[in-house]
């Protein structure tokens, strides 16, 4: 049997590390509700996904948890006019360390009126991990005899 080019090959299972642990594992669970509504002029549909998906590697110690949102909808009129916006916002929290969290946004709208299509995406990404300095970096010895002295009966 003769294969083309365009036949991808498959993937080799993860090498098992020596302590019997694959390198990496991940797991999704999602659920995707879609409602769709046609009338004569007109059709829309309307979805929703909400998502958790952990990453667990036990050589590097790079492991993630991360939950997400996606929501989103479209309209079409007659197929002149047509409409449709998709929100997504995650959550994510690397193991570390070092430890940190990161949250992203991010919104599309697209519209199609004859001839004419625009597009406009905009997205935030904030990241937050474990500090670089300390508290006992911040605030000497006299500092802290002069605070616990203010509380001293």
């Amino acid at each position: 049997m003769h294969h083309g080019p365009a036949e991808r090959k498959a993937k080799k299972p993860p090498r098992p590390a020596r302590n019997g642990w694959h390198r990496d594992a991940g797991s999704v669970i999602r659920d995707r509700p879609n409602v769709s509504i046609s009338v004569v002029v007109a059709s829309g549909n309307v979805h929703i996904m909400a998502g958790v998906y952990l990453k667990l590697d036990f050589v590097s110690k790079e492991s993630q948890l991360t939950g997400y949102l996606r929501a989103g909808g479209s309209l079409d009129v007659l197929g002149l006019i047509s409409a449709s916006v998709e929100f997504y916002l995650g959550f994510t929290y690397y193991f570390g360390p070092p430890c940190k969290i990161a949250g992203e946004a991010s919104v599309t709208i697209e519209v199609h009126v004859l001839f004419f299509s625009a597009s406009v995406h905009a997205s935030l990404r904030r990241e937050f991990s474990d500090p670089k300095i300390s508290f006992a970096d911040l605030i000497g010895p006299a500092d802290w005899d002069e605070y616990c002295e203010a509380f001293a009966a």
